[in-house]
């Protein structure tokens, strides 16, 4: 019941609070995460406050504009305050409405660096999803190397090898050197013991699977607790990702061979069963991701290496067959390779529907954009391909490439924000010009955000 005097705001989404739908319409709340903040006044009334979104999410990106408009600003690493406010509450700014420009907005980070979310614990991962939410992002997406701890599964009785968090004492790569106490550095006053990592990765060895394990269900748990969606960039392509000693234990009609190494074959039964074993495991441990994105490199990996001499018997004729009605491709990159992770991506979206969780969306994804053509012709439409812009080229030869797919698939770039191997620290990337126009221009479905570490931004 509303009161009977005073000032006071409603709030609330069109079903939860129906009457506020007057208050939008002109059809401002048909499109999802889009709000409208106004007032209204009764006679012998103090004016009233009105926020309300087409779902709870766009509820919740409406008080965060409502505040940007009083003076607050929402930062990756901060929030900016305006100086507090003297006088009588004041509604007479409150009159904005609002809807995103693309539907898919994704802040993406990556485990690699102690600078970045590898040497994060829960707080500052909540510190990020808030930073992210306030900014009207609408998923977070975290990425896994096929050893990282966090996708361990078991299947046949074997389970996958894993390796580490990296810290000051384990794990040195991509830039991450060793020091006997963090703490005779310069500057080493700030750090509190010897050793400086994430807490999950100062646990003895034998304790890192479960320790990160728990640590990312209260991760993508606090996500879903503001509103964001969930998206796990899982790679398949790599040695770390099939793990040999799994593999073993499937007969050779369901293994393809590939520079020395062995291969679960997804269109067999055991190989199914294989796979069936990691997607599940993994919704087991995240019951909260909407999205799964099979990750790939661009050349170099058992998968993408792939012949066509290499291929089953089963899927020569169709590969063949493929390449004659789609002869655009055969001078493209590793098509045998693509068509060979579609049959995994096929693979993937076969175990979602079957174990009830169509809701689960696919994509697979790689750096640049060179992939894009075959991958379009080998993946069914349902996937989508993301691609992430190392360079920043979505401003020239990419922007014909995402134009030519974007009209019957989702195709979403990923810009770096800052690069890596070594070069993450300084400045990042300059952004792009008219950011906006570029996904327009190109039909892109959304876009991501790449990023290595916070405080730069």
């Amino acid at each position: 019941r509303l009161p009977s005097s005073g000032t006071y705001i409603q709030l609330g989404t069109r079903a939860s609070f129906p009457g506020l739908s007057r208050y939008a319409p002109n059809g401002e709340l048909t499109q999802p995460d889009s709000f409208v903040v106004t007032t209204h006044t009764q006679k012998g009334h103090p004016p009233v406050g009105v926020i309300v979104g087409a779902d709870p999410r766009a509820t919740l990106y409406a008080v965060y504009a409502l505040l940007e408009k009083l003076g607050y600003g929402f930062y990756l690493s901060y929030d900016a305050h305006p100086k507090p406010q003297t006088g009588p509450f004041d509604l007479h700014e409150w009159r904005l409405a609002d809807a995103p420009l693309t539907p898919e907005r994704i802040v993406f980070n990556w485990h690699n660096f102690l600078s970045g979310c590898s040497g994060w614990n829960l707080p500052e991962w909540k510190l990020w999803i808030s930073q992210a939410a306030k900014m009207r992002f609408s998923s977070v997406m975290v990425h896994a190397y096929g050893n990282n701890p966090m996708a361990a599964f078991e299947h046949n009785g074997q389970g996958s090898p894993t390796g580490y968090v990296a810290s000051t004492f384990r794990g040195r790569d991509w830039g991450t050197q060793h020091v006997n106490d963090v703490r005779r550095l310069i500057g080493g006053g700030l750090f509190p013991a010897a050793v400086f990592g994430a807490d999950a990765a100062l646990v003895p060895e034998e304790q890192t699977v479960e320790a990160v394990t728990k640590l990312m269900q209260q991760v993508f748990a606090f996500a879903k607790s503001r509103g964001l969606n969930v998206t796990f960039a899982l790679d398949v392509d790599t040695e770390s990702c099939n793990p040999q000693n799994i593999i073993a234990t499937l007969p050779e009609s369901a293994v393809i061979a590939s520079g020395g190494l062995r291969l679960p074959n997804p269109d067999t039964a055991e190989g199914l069963a294989y796979f069936r074993s990691r997607v599940g495991q993994l919704l087991q441990n995240y019951p909260e991701i909407d999205q799964i994105v099979l990750w790939f490199r661009a050349s170099g990996t058992p998968w993408i290496n792939l012949r066509p001499e290499d291929l089953p018997h089963a899927w020569k004729t169709e590969y063949e067959l493929t390449l004659q009605r789609h002869p655009q491709i055969q001078q493209a990159a590793h098509p045998p390779g693509l068509f060979a992770i579609a049959r995994i991506a096929a693979a993937f979206r076969k175990i979602l529907d079957e174990t009830d969780r169509p809701h689960v969306q696919l994509a697979v994804g790689t750096w640049e954009y060179g992939f894009l053509t075959a991958a379009d012709v080998f993946m069914s439409r349902d996937v989508k391909l993301m691609s992430i812009d190392q360079y920043n080229v979505l401003a020239g030869e990419a922007q014909n490439i995402i134009r030519a797919i974007s009209s019957h698939r989702k195709v979403i770039p990923i810009p770096y924000a800052q690069d890596d191997d070594g070069a993450y620290m300084g400045r990042p990337y300059r952004p792009f010009e008219n950011f906006a126009l570029l996904l327009q221009g190109s039909g892109s479905a959304g876009f991501g955000i790449l990023h290595w570490t916070t405080r730069p931004l």
